[in-house]
């Protein structure tokens, strides 16, 4: 009887810890195959995603350095959560406390500045919208620059204070590997209900272009602070409307 009792809790654990390792596998990829998916329709290089992304969510994972998808940022405060709905379950908390100085996803958008942009908080969170937002970003910071260098610090702040450091991190970090976002495109295992695919204007989890509107748009001055956060000076709209 022993013996079979230890079977089964052999086969239970195999399966938990098992699916958890499966997710996390899955999850780890998300951003990067993200970026590989944006890239085919930004001028944006390939390598500057891929160098933001490590540089604004990267963290260790089966001894690989990946993006985190489910990263946040708290005026300073990191966390990394195993899912987007325990991500969601934060952002939450920290938006109903007041909290605004949030950075979301696989490239770290800020609350404050760029959740107004998003249908939802869940759409800012899914990898590919997270992503395709930052590319048009980057794509208006360098029409206005002429520069990949000051698009880089200006993603991050438009203060020498923080962008000299931020730039300085960006050109000691190795070229990504490339090699890596060759697999096929994954769904997340967050309950099945994501995809990093192109959603439909009609999914709540799409990401629609539209005018500042809704709960996510928060006032208040504008500080300089980490991660995209400081676009006092920025002049340009940072979206038109691009889906009717």
């Amino acid at each position: 009887m022993q013996r079979i009792f230890s079977t089964l809790y052999l086969i239970f654990a195999l399966t938990v810890f098992g699916g958890a390792a499966l997710a996390q596998s899955l999850d780890m990829r998300l951003c990067d195959q993200s970026i590989k998916a944006v890239a085919k329709s930004t001028f944006v290089p390939k390598s500057v995603l891929l160098k933001i992304a490590r540089l604004e969510s990267g963290r260790r994972v089966q001894d690989q350095m990946v993006s985190w998808p489910w990263t946040l940022n708290n005026s300073g405060a990191g966390y990394f959560f195993a899912s987007k709905s325990d991500a969601s379950v934060k952002l939450q908390k920290l938006m109903a406390a007041g909290k605004k100085n949030i950075d979301v996803g696989c490239m770290q958008l800020n609350i404050r500045w760029h959740g107004r942009y998003f249908n939802t908080t869940s759409a800012m969170l899914s990898p590919f919208e997270n992503v395709s937002y930052a590319a048009k970003y980057l794509e208006q910071l360098y029409r206005e620059t002429g520069s990949w260098e000051k698009t880089v610090k200006y993603y991050h702040s438009r203060n020498p204070k923080f962008n000299l450091v931020y730039y300085a991190k960006f050109l000691d970090m190795a070229e990504p590997d490339l090699r890596q976002l060759s697999a096929p495109l994954l769904a997340s295992t967050d309950q099945g209900v994501f995809s990093i695919l192109p959603a439909t204007a009609g999914d709540k989890n799409s990401l629609i272009w539209v005018v500042p509107q809704g709960s996510m748009l928060f006032a208040g001055n504008a500080i300089s602070a980490p991660a995209f956060t400081d676009i006092r000076e920025f002049r340009v709209s940072p979206l038109v409307p691009s889906l009717q």
